[in-house]
């Protein structure tokens, strides 16, 4: 009954949590957790809420999820494949509470030569290890597994250079603000569009 929507609500121990919320003529009815594990109870419907926008993410244990709007402009909740870009980068750096210094896109291999994948390399102050290491796309992670950052080689990616991450070609790029970002390389779109004909 009413209007249906994503927002974020401070519980008491100040940890915030998502939830879906029922309204009807400006008053929460009713909330319902977004990830198994999380509970509501009815004194969420007096709590303050704020409403989540789309393009958020959200992180649930090791995942992270992006709020989209569907065609009829309804929210979805998806979950992240991969780390396209710097921001998401970045944005998912805070949500694991980590201070940023500095992005850059790495090359793996094993210390025997094999290529494993492409990595974020993240820089951080304040953490327990000074690096982070984020694979480009999840699917490495369940692949390869953690990755000790002081059992691989890397090389840097520099802009318009390929890389492969889960066996897709990506070629990185620099925006107009001078963060990085991933664009299919033009050779496996082209691989693409003839795997289609």
């Amino acid at each position: 009954m009413g209007f249906v929507s994503l927002e974020r609500v401070t519980l008491p121990s100040n940890k915030l949590q998502v939830v879906w919320t029922s309204r009807h003529n400006g008053r929460v009815i009713a909330t319902l957790p977004v990830f198994v594990g999380e509970t509501t109870a009815s004194e969420m419907n007096c709590m303050p809420t704020h409403p989540v926008k789309a393009g958020e993410l959200l992180r649930c244990g090791e995942y992270f999820y992006r709020i989209c709007l569907n065609k009829a402009k309804e929210m979805e909740i998806r979950m992240l494949t991969i780390l396209p870009d710097e921001d998401t980068v970045r944005n998912a750096c805070e949500l694991l509470e980590l201070n940023v210094v500095t992005v850059e896109l790495i090359q793996m291999y094993s210390t025997t030569g094999k290529y494993l994948s492409g990595a974020w390399l993240i820089k951080t102050l304040g953490a327990e290890k000074p690096y982070t290491l984020m694979y480009v796309d999840f699917r490495d992670r369940l692949k390869l597994g953690e990755i000790d950052f002081d059992n691989v080689v890397y090389f840097g990616v520099t802009p318009k250079k390929r890389f492969s991450a889960n066996g897709i070609w990506y070629e990185l790029q620099k925006d107009e603000v001078d963060r990085l970002y991933l664009a299919m390389s033009p050779m496996q779109a082209w691989r693409q569009i003839r795997k289609q004909a």
